[in-house]
């Protein structure tokens, strides 16, 4: 056995059978040598490949137990992000239709780059297109890095917001508001920002804000920051469970930005029902929270299949009585 395969056993035994609380001991090494490899293994050669380790490790390293005898091991991995915590967010970037794929593979690399090279196999992950909703990410997050630097330096801003309908997009333009925070919800980015005129939060998708010019700094008190508390504790969440249930919702026209802020631009199967109303089949979880949302629209957007559903909706607004 040459010593690179000895270090490679060594090294996995000590990262995969150790911890803090039980450390792995020279003896239990020795004997799996003897056990799977018929051959001897001294503790001597096993010291020397836990230096070797820690010289190369960009990471974690290998602990040996003062006065211990026989002389026992075990890894350090509390200091910074653990390889399990790494491969979280490595799910959920992956997972997310948030990002574009060279984004995540970036995101995933750099995520990886952080630990040894043995260990970077664990955050490998198969990954597949998704939908984008955002047809330009440069353009994206040059923007949100305008968005970011006006909410800590106090800027406010004006910019045109574009959305998209029916018939094609609007462009609507704001002047004077004041950037306070962003948030995440549904795969989208939104802000909050100050309307000094009619002193309320409003919402913008950050991916619909363009043009962006920085204007005069603002005096943030304490009145605003109360606002924004009560508008983040008011926002709806879409999220209620994991599960993914099909329905039919029929909105009227102007609705269809609404529809799209939701559930993205490249919603599939839309019909037109009138002149004045379209259907569309979307996937989404089901709770209170949703259910809050279609509400909110006060009947512009409404259930109508299937049929299920549409009685589980009636159920809850009986409830709400």
């Amino acid at each position: 056995m040459n010593n690179q395969t000895r270090f490679k056993i060594v090294t996995e035994l000590i990262e995969t059978q150790s911890t803090a609380s039980s450390p792995i001991t020279s003896s239990t090494i020795k004997e799996y040598f003897k056990n799977n490899y018929d051959m001897g293994i001294d503790s001597r050669t096993i010291r020397e490949i836990v230096e070797q380790y820690n010289e190369g490790s960009k990471k974690h390293e290998i602990i040996r137990i003062p006065d211990s005898n026989p002389a026992a091991y075990y890894l350090n991995e509390e200091d910074g992000l653990t390889i399990d915590e790494a491969r979280l967010m490595v799910d959920v970037v992956s997972s997310s239709k948030f990002f574009p794929l060279n984004t995540k593979k970036r995101i995933i690399k750099s995520l990886s780059e952080l630990f040894p090279e043995r260990n970077r196999k664990k955050l490998e992950k198969n990954m597949i297109l998704h939908i984008e909703g955002n047809e330009s990410y440069d353009s994206f997050y040059s923007t949100y890095s305008t968005l970011i630097d006006a909410i800590q330096n106090r800027n406010k801003i004006s910019f045109d917001y574009e959305r998209t309908g029916i018939n094609g997009p609007s462009i609507r333009h704001y002047d004077h508001y004041a950037p306070l925070e962003t948030y995440y919800d549904n795969n989208t980015l939104y802000l909050y920002i100050y309307d000094s005129v009619n002193s309320k939060i409003k919402t913008f998708r950050i991916d619909y804000i363009t043009n962006i010019i920085l204007e005069d700094h603002y005096l943030l008190t304490d009145t605003i920051l109360q606002l924004l508390h009560n508008e983040i504790q008011n926002t709806v969440y879409m999220y209620g469970s994991d599960h993914q249930e099909l329905l039919e919702l029929t909105f009227e026209n102007y609705q269809y930005a609404n529809i799209v802020d939701r559930f993205g631009k490249n919603i599939d199967h839309i019909h037109k029902v009138d002149d004045s109303h379209f259907s569309v089949l979307v996937e989404c979880p089901i709770s209170s929270t949703f259910y809050s949302w279609v509400i909110g629209f006060g009947g512009k957007i409404k259930i109508t299949g299937p049929e299920k559903q549409v009685e589980a909706y009636h159920k809850f607004l009986e409830n709400c009585k």
